[in-house]
């Protein structure tokens, strides 16, 4: 039986439930955010007056011989980083550990080409190389000139929640959520991202929504999820001060939500505005979906699974010119409730593509 080593940057729900799925099958698994890896003792830093860059090398050798000495097989990198990369291709020739790599996004998309050679001679030495969805895989795949085409799969990670709002949409109304989250059932709950970081572009969607005619904003309250994120603080606070400046009925959620408080959020919610820069399979929108949602998102995303699996209710746009239009469109719909969006199908096709139990087996496959 393989002993893996789940490796990542930060503590992401993510990581806790494939763990969690892991050991459910039986699999050795221990997970560990390589930072923590990485403390030295405050006293020996006070006592020897090191400069910031030798404490820095000393605190990634410390990393390296704990990864080295861990009684693994199996070494799974979770966002791909230059230091965390780097100690990867050095442990490679001390070990026959396998070194699988999983690239987010972010870790791909917003770093420059020069970066991404970098990380080059680990990708080269990595056992496996897996992403979210395949337009990710197929632009990493021809940026380094398909040498590395064997490695490369394509495995996603379940979505607990699914679960978790599929046991709610038999008990609740939508009307009785939004009251428990103090918003009024008469209102169209239009949700704007799902996080903090300045990539979900907050301040563009509330230039264009501040925009629309007065009988149609008012019918709606703007809701944004900014619970998790790097720089969350300040982020919230330019947000509000660019929301209490507009003429809109909002709401920032700003405390961790899981479980049913979660649930409630993705089944209150009418249309979900997904403009973000860039993204791999968003977890987020997938449950919006699964929670019979319309959504509205960049068609610069690499969503095209999604349309061609068969979803209905999601309406892509090219600019942020088209915002106001397109919600327009779904406000009118909802009111008149004509447009049926299958959700049944939808959910159907959500729960294959993102549900642990679609997807757990083809991890414990890629640790083989």
């Amino acid at each position: 039986m393989k002993k893996v080593l789940i490796l990542s940057n930060s503590d992401m729900i993510f990581h806790k439930e494939l763990e969690e799925n892991l050991i459910e099958k039986n699999i050795k698994v221990r997970r560990i955010v390589i930072n923590n890896l990485c403390v030295l003792n405050n006293k020996f830093i006070i006592k020897y007056k090191f400069a910031s860059k030798i404490i820095s090398i000393l605190k990634w050798l410390k990393a390296f011989f704990l990864l080295l000495l861990a009684d693994a097989d199996v070494i799974n990198l979770h966002y791909v980083d230059a230091k965390s990369s780097l100690i990867l291709y050095f442990l490679s020739f001390f070990t026959k550990k396998k070194i699988i790599l999983n690239f987010y996004g972010s870790d791909f998309y917003r770093k420059n080409d020069s970066y991404k050679l970098k990380l080059e001679k680990t990708i080269n030495k990595a056992y496996r190389i897996i992403f979210t969805n395949g337009v990710t895989k197929d632009e990493f795949d021809s940026f380094f000139n398909y040498k590395y085409s064997n490695k490369l799969f394509v495995i996603r990670f379940g979505l607990k929640n699914l679960e978790v709002i599929k046991e709610m949409m038999g008990s609740y109304e939508k009307s009785q959520l939004k009251e428990q989250i103090g918003i009024s059932p008469e209102k169209i709950v239009v949700t704007c991202g799902y996080g903090s970081i300045q990539e979900h572009q907050h301040e563009k969607i509330i230039e264009q929504l501040d925009k629309l005619d007065g009988n149609i904003r008012n019918k709606c309250l703007f809701l944004f999820p900014m619970t998790y994120g790097t720089g969350k603080e300040l982020r919230i606070k330019k947000v509000n001060n660019t929301l209490s400046k507009s003429n809109l009925e909002y709401k920032i959620l700003d405390q961790y939500l899981e479980g049913k408080d979660l649930g409630s959020v993705r089944l209150c919610t009418d249309i979900m505005i997904n403009l973000q820069t860039t993204d791999q399979l968003s977890g987020s929108m997938q449950e919006h979906i699964y929670a019979g949602n319309y959504i509205i998102a960049g068609g610069w995303l690499p969503y095209d699974i999604f349309i061609e699996l068969g979803i209905n209710s999601m309406f892509r746009i090219a600019s942020f010119a088209e915002l106001n239009k397109k919600l327009i469109d779904l406000i009118l719909k909802i009111e008149e409730e004509h447009y049926q969006n299958g959700n049944e199908i939808n959910q159907e096709i959500i729960w294959k593509l993102s549900s642990w139990e679609a997807n757990i087996n083809k991890w414990i496959d890629s640790f083989n």
